[in-house]
């Protein structure tokens, strides 16, 4: 569950979801087969370094932005490739940021297919094309048609509810706000402790 979005949502004005995701970025890569070996034979070893170098010299780098020395900067972008399974280009072109959107786009761009966003095990074509088409996860792809199949059977045959609607998966197009307040990000903590004052 997600109480500030702050950590998950990059702005330019916002690094953290960089940091938080890396070692995320290292484990998927592993099990895509695209970490050197001598991280590949120690999954947790590698999730560690990931964790510490994340957190240490690349929030530094990060935090250094435009300041960040070109020597300093070539050794962000080894680490950050050694990491990810991605091209130095790729992280250079990205000024040292990689998102989710980057990540599964490129780690597996040689098989020209992209890796799931909600599961990373998942992977397929995009429908769309390789080069600058919108965001495509074959993680909905995959389960998606499964999960609507199964839920309609139930509701219509163990429930008996029956209905002309169509069942939509996600609240995909909805109005929820971006922000609470003047407050750029979802915090619902403050919503939540409202709420218990009130009680």
């Amino acid at each position: 569950m997600v109480l500030n979005f702050e950590t998950l949502e990059d702005t330019k004005t916002n690094d953290e979801p960089y940091i938080y995701l890396l070692p995320s970025f290292t484990m998927i890569a592993g099990y895509h087969h695209k970490l050197t070996p001598d991280l590949a034979q120690d999954m947790n070893k590698a999730r560690k370094e990931a964790e510490e170098f994340a957190s240490g010299a690349y929030a530094q780098a990060l935090a250094k932005g435009d300041s960040l020395p070109p020597d300093e900067r070539q050794k962000i972008i080894e680490q950050v490739s050694r990491y990810t399974g991605l091209s130095k280009e790729i992280i250079d072109e990205a000024d040292l940021r990689i998102d989710v959107r980057k990540f599964t786009h490129y780690l597996l761009i040689d098989q020209k297919v992209r890796v799931g966003r909600l599961d990373a095990r998942f992977t397929g074509p995009d429908p769309n094309g390789l080069l600058d088409t919108q965001f495509y996860d074959p993680t909905g792809s995959a389960t998606g048609p499964p999960f609507t199949s199964v839920f309609n059977n139930y509701v219509r045959t163990e429930l008996g509810y029956k209905t002309d609607m169509p069942y939509n998966v996600s609240a995909q197009g909805s109005s929820l706000g971006r922000g609470i307040g003047d407050r750029p990000f979802k915090d619902f903590p403050i919503p939540l402790r409202r709420c218990g004052k009130r009680l």
